[in-house]
């Protein structure tokens, strides 16, 4: 079977190896070359491929006039002070169906060898390679009852995966109301989930500037960016940490006003659709940063910018690092936002 690299990010340093599975089963492994002098005229600029051949080291049967599903995984290379991998390549590993005798099987009862029948290569939609990522998920609230005065509109948490600190600059929420009023929005970071021990100087409180909504309010809906200044608290952002291993959670309190019978207020965790966009770079791994992003102001003037967070690869970061991503892919948080948190009366 012939595999080929096909993302100009995807180089035989980031990908150590790829293995074949029938099932929980192995059946094989294999290793890519070093690229060939062919260009993959079909993306700009163009780029040398690499290829893997493999011989299975065990059958995987197909049945007659049938089909089965062999599962194909990488192992990446690690991220990191003097490591090979390089931080957000995209790394897509594609069948190759143009060269007619490179994948063969053969006929279980008539011994005859078999080419394959496809005439064109797979399209995976491939991955990105970080040294740790956050997880996101909602939190509940204590109680949806919608009263005047300063309550909760939002909890949810931030987990940092175990290979490494995970820093957040920026989170955005979608708020709209029916009837009522509401402003004065703060976010507060904790280390427990009983939101009572802050996890950031400053009480925990991230904005020390409470966001006025009055001055944004464009109708009954509106998007708050929230950026993060617990320590200077001089209204420059920094960056926030989720250390390795470990769960920070969130709080977004609001002061509600005039609210009454059949009022509500919604609020939303936003996602993004896409990754930021990229310009094309030297690609390889000559650098630990993230290929193709770039400081927060980069990520944050990007269509996509309404999470932005960075893996860390060497070291903690400042806000100008070119190190940052937003939060396309995130687990637990959609493109299409984070489910939304009600308020009613």
């Amino acid at each position: 079977m012939k595999l080929q690299l096909t993302g100009a990010t995807t180089t035989i340093a980031n990908l150590a190896k790829v293995t074949f599975w029938d099932g929980a089963t192995k059946v094989g492994e294999g290793l890519f070359t070093s690229a060939t002098n062919a260009s993959d005229a079909s993306t700009t600029p163009s780029f040398p491929r690499s290829y893997a051949s493999t011989t299975l080291t065990a059958n995987f049967l197909i049945p007659k006039d049938g089909d089965k599903i062999m599962t194909i995984k990488g192992d990446l290379a690690a991220v990191g002070t003097s490591q090979s991998g390089t931080e957000g390549s995209w790394i897509k590993v594609d069948y190759d169906g143009g060269e007619v005798a490179a994948t063969q099987g053969v006929g279980q009862s008539s011994g005859t060898t078999i080419n394959t029948g496809s005439a064109s290569d797979t399209s995976s939609n491939g991955v990105r390679m970080f040294k740790t990522f956050p997880t996101v998920a909602k939190v509940a609230l204590s109680t949806n009852s919608l009263e005047n005065g300063q309550r909760s509109l939002l909890r949810f948490k931030v987990t940092a995966d175990s290979h490494g600190d995970v820093g957040l600059y920026k989170f955005t929420f979608t708020i709209a109301t029916t009837g009522v009023n509401v402003d004065s929005i703060a976010v507060y970071g904790y280390v427990d989930s009983a939101f009572s021990n802050a996890a950031y100087a400053n009480g925990g409180l991230l904005n020390n500037t409470a966001v006025d909504l009055e001055a944004l309010w464009a109708d009954s809906t509106t998007n708050i960016n929230v950026t993060f200044d617990p320590v200077g608290q001089g209204g420059t952002a920094e960056v926030i940490q989720v250390p390795a291993g470990t769960t920070r959670y969130f709080d977004v309190l609001g002061t509600v006003s005039n609210a009454s019978a059949g009022d509500s207020i919604s609020t939303q965790l936003q996602g993004d659709a896409a990754y930021p966009a990229t310009a094309w770079q030297t690609f390889g791994p000559t650098a630990p940063d993230l290929l193709n992003a770039g400081t927060t102001d980069g990520v944050d003037n990007d269509t996509n910018d309404d999470f932005i967070w960075s893996p860390q690869a060497t070291t903690t970061v400042s806000v100008s690092a070119n190190a940052f991503t937003n939060g396309y892919g995130v687990s637990g948080l959609p493109s299409t936002n984070l489910s939304a948190e009600i308020l009613s009366k």
